[in-house]
Formats: C-alpha cells, structure tokens, sequence
C-alpha cells in the first residue's frame, strides 16, 4: 500500500518536473526574443 503510493508519487514527479523545465526554457526564450526585438525596435533609426 505505501509502496504503490510513494511510486504514483514518483511517476507524477517525474511527468511533472520535465514539463516545468520545458514551460521556464519556453518562458526564458520568449522573454529573450522579446527583449531582442524591442532593442532592435528602439535602435532602428
């Protein structure tokens, strides 16, 4: 009984830390190009 739920707990760790890193790397990158374009947008004459 212990067993069987420390083991459900592992696997919903383990579904849920990958998708945490893939939503902060998404995050990290859109605010990345976003920062980019509005350098470019006040550095354009």
């Amino acid at each position: 009984m212990i067993e069987s739920g420390f083991s459900h707990r592992a696997v919903a760790l383990a579904r849920n830390v990958p998708t945490l890193q893939i939503a902060r790397m998404a995050h990290n990158y859109l605010t990345l190009t976003l920062c980019q374009a509005a350098l470019m947008e006040l550095g354009a004459p």
